[in-house]
């Protein structure tokens, strides 16, 4: 993993730990104090909150147990943290992309095959001339993500023009939310989800479809978002604040209130190649201008070197008491 790859550069040695590895915060702190880290950062908001030791908005004597939201304003990174009072002067999170060779438009056949919820007749689909049109959302199944929002406006297009589908990738993080979602979701021909898939698969799948799509109610700053940019890929995300930081509607990508909108801009976007162009050009521009590993990589060595000074401090005030 990169993350390890940034730390070791200075030095700093890294233990990587999956979440699902810790059945509660009591794990995390025995697990902490037992190997003697000077700190933890936990990647991702959702997933890793529920291991932090307290609240840390309220809780001092956790402050070498940092909640880093991936996409996070890197001045709020230390979320309520007061010795935190100085910004890295570094960017934002980085974006790293690495396509394999998967054949994304011979893996949709294969699926909706083995689903039986839509039958292809053209047989053997290339991954270049499958005739297809593609609308992928990438996020895991969870109520905030609000994954069918564009599901009834786009099987109504997909009624008019069998050759548009949208496609929703991820894991089941809210089990009940997810078992509602894969129900409701046999009501809307043209509309699929599919298991989660391989990082370096996904990337593929990503530059395989027309474009990225993101529906959530509320947004930090969506890796699949930047991804997309980074690969070429169109977006289309929900106008809320996390998307329109990250994007400029109609130059690094597209910005819809509405389902209803949402298909006229994808309409508009379908028929001018001029305006898919100009829209992915800029974006990979922006991504590589603000989100490279460089600044991502001296953002985490700022953090860790606030923390492990934060914990030394403690340690002697301890020592002195």
């Amino acid at each position: 993993m990169y993350f390890r790859r940034c730390l070791s550069d200075y030095d700093t040695a890294c233990c990587l730990r999956c979440v699902t590895s810790f059945k509660d915060s009591e794990s995390v702190k025995k697990f902490i104090k037992t190997d003697g880290f000077h700190c933890a950062i936990g990647i991702h908001a959702w997933r890793a909150g529920r291991l932090l030791l307290g609240d840390i908005r309220r809780d001092q004597n956790v402050s070498n147990m940092v909640l880093s939201s991936a996409g996070a304003d890197p001045g709020v990174i230390p979320s309520g943290i007061q010795q935190f009072n100085e910004e890295p002067s570094h960017g934002y999170m980085a974006v790293s992309v690495e396509p394999s060779g998967f054949l994304f438009h011979d893996y949709f056949k294969q699926v909706i095959d083995a689903q039986k919820q839509h039958q292809i007749s053209n047989g053997y689909l290339s991954p270049k001339h499958s005739g297809l049109t593609v609308f992928m959302l990438v996020a895991g199944l969870r109520r905030v993500k609000d994954p069918l929002y564009l599901a009834e406006s786009i099987s109504e297009w997909h009624k008019d023009d069998n050759s548009i589908h949208f496609v929703i990738v991820g894991p089941e993080l809210d089990t009940e939310f997810a078992t509602e979602i894969k129900s409701k979701v046999q009501r809307f021909p043209g509309v699929y989800i599919f298991p989660p898939l391989p990082a370096r698969d996904l990337h593929a799948a990503m530059q395989n479809c027309f474009a990225v799509v993101n529906s959530s109610t509320s947004e930090g700053m969506a890796s699949a978002l930047l991804e997309s940019m980074a690969l070429g890929v169109p977006i289309l995300a929900r106008n809320i604040p996390g998307n329109s930081a990250v994007i400029k509607h109609r130059e690094t990508g597209i910005l819809y209130n509405s389902p209803e909108e949402f298909v006229a801009l994808a309409k508009e976007l379908k028929k001018s190649l001029t305006l898919r162009k100009y829209i992915t050009t800029n974006a990979k521009n922006y991504v590589g201008e603000h989100h490279s590993l460089e600044k991502e990589t001296k953002t985490y060595k700022w953090l860790v070197d606030k923390l492990v000074s934060l914990q030394r401090k403690q340690c002697g005030s301890t020592c002195e008491a």
